[in-house]
């Protein structure tokens, strides 16, 4: 019995560090000063949304693409990205029968770039609030520039004020307490 135990607490284990190592794209928002100032049209709301990425390695031919709702978003402009990233951005379109979303697209050049480099891009916003969580993708390509398949999907979350998280580092601490009580359990049960 004790072997099935500790097997399945191997397994669990691997599944958990899998999980915690699962992409956190974190964002802020900067207000820009507003467009159309003087011009006697309304103004528009202009933002830069910064990112932060955590739990993901880049290697050559895969690339972030963060979507933008031809809904809620006009323009993207001025986007930076680090060394090590081919960056481009594709505008939201939003003429009738369309509504194709808008990218800020980040294609790795280079195995392991930098995520510490700024991630940023200008965005005009057509919505009532301030810009919200977005809808991210992580894809494959092959050497002849071929998507070969999608890795990760998800959602961009606010930043904590002051922080980027690390979402691993709490997962592998539970763990590691978890693996020290059960190996004292089992010392216990040979004793």
């Amino acid at each position: 019995m004790q072997k099935y135990f500790g097997l399945g607490l191997v397994l669990w284990m691997c599944v958990t560090v899998a999980d915690a190592s699962a992409t956190v794209i974190t964002y802020t928002v900067t207000d820009l000063p507003t467009g159309n100032q003087g011009t006697g049209l309304a103004p528009v709301a202009s933002y830069r949304c910064n990112y932060f990425i955590s739990g993901f390695t880049f290697s050559a031919n895969k690339e972030l693409d963060i979507q933008f709702s031809s809904a809620l978003y006009g323009t993207l402009s001025n986007g930076i990205a680090g060394a090590g990233f081919d960056l481009m951005l594709v505008q939201p379109d939003n003429r009738p029968g369309l509504n194709w979303p808008g990218y800020y697209s980040l294609f790795a050049l280079t195995d392991n770039p930098s995520l510490s480099q700024p991630f940023s891009v200008d965005v005009t916003f057509l919505g009532s609030s301030d810009p919200g969580a977005q809808a991210f993708s992580i894809l494959q390509f092959d050497q002849n520039g071929t998507v070969v398949s999608t890795l990760e999907t998800g959602f961009t979350a606010p930043a904590s004020p002051g922080s980027v998280p690390e979402p691993a580092s709490v997962s592998l601490c539970v763990m590691g307490l978890l693996a020290a009580g059960t190996g004292c359990v089992l010392k216990r049960r040979r004793e």
